[in-house]
């Protein structure tokens, strides 16, 4: 079955940010970040590895309210295709490479990586795979108690069918877990409201959907533009 990798990757360095770095990026243009032509070498191996290993295309991304974080959405036809991957000495080589750059915790990168049970780049409800051209995207994340997915799980469903009246969007399921509870991933074009959180004003439907949900817990999100040059 496919899956979407996601990763991120915070970079040591603190100087990504231009001297005119606003906290939200602007609403018309998307915001050109600034990113050291060494990393963006580096970052350019690390996708032509992951290509060549998946056989479909990854999308590099740059966090905006902090630049040195960088974002990958990619597409595996299997966990155990990338597991495989991940083993492999081609991957060893890529994390050799990156070691210096990327941030560590006691001597080990803090890269974090893991699969949603869906396909965001060829969903039966996107049109024309919008998540492959891009140039806005955020996300947000929620959890909800196991006994409960099963239960609401059509609400979250509802949770995208709405969004995508006006914005495209897609969700998913993370399958490795690092607690009892489910997660639930959704990525939305954000040039409708870059910068500003769901539920905005104009998502007091999702809002409602959302809030119908027993304990779902909000956890994070974050508003990505396409890493430039890459």
């Amino acid at each position: 079955m496919p899956v979407t990798e996601f990763a991120i990757i915070p970079f040591k360095h603190a100087d990504w940010k231009e001297a005119n770095h606003q906290a939200a990026p602007p609403e018309e243009a998307a915001p050109s970040l600034k990113i050291p032509d060494n990393i963006l070498t580096k970052l350019t191996t690390a996708r032509e590895y992951l290509e060549r290993a998946s056989g479909h295309t990854f999308r590099f991304f740059q966090q905006y309210k902090d630049p040195s974080i960088i974002h990958i959405i990619g597409k595996w036809d299997s966990t155990e295709a990338h597991t495989a991957f991940l083993k492999s000495p081609e991957n060893q080589q890529l994390l050799q490479l990156l070691s210096e750059d990327v941030a560590s915790s006691e001597g080990s990168p803090v890269i974090q990586m893991w699969h949603l049970n869906v396909d965001a780049f060829d969903h039966p409800n996107l049109a024309d795979s919008w998540l492959s051209s891009a140039t806005r995207v955020a996300y947000q994340r929620y959890t909800i108690p196991t006994q409960g997915r099963a239960k609401h799980a059509k609400r979250f469903d509802d949770v995208v069918t709405r969004m995508s009246r006006y914005r495209s969007a897609v969700s998913g399921w993370r399958i490795e877990k690092e607690a009892e509870d489910e997660e639930w991933m959704v990525f939305f074009d954000s040039k409708v409201k870059m910068g500003i959180s769901l539920p905005a004003k104009e998502d007091e439907e999702v809002a409602r959907t959302l809030g119908a949900v027993d304990l779902a817990t909000y956890i994070d999100e974050a508003h990505m533009v396409p890493l430039e040059g890459l």
